[in-house]
């Protein structure tokens, strides 16, 4: 995995085994994805 399809995971929450979960959270909690992440919240155009 990485960081994108973490991202599809934390949207569509499909169903996922304990260590793709802790991964995911790991992926998630990085500073640059944090960063990205508040980045594209406030994104006004669609």
């Amino acid at each position: 995995m990485y960081a994108p399809v973490v991202m599809r995971f934390n949207t569509y929450v499909p169903e996922l085994n304990a260590q793709s979960r802790a991964y995911a959270a790991r992926i998630t909690a990085l500073p640059a994805v944090a960063d990205w992440i508040g980045t594209a919240r406030k994104e006004t155009a669609r």
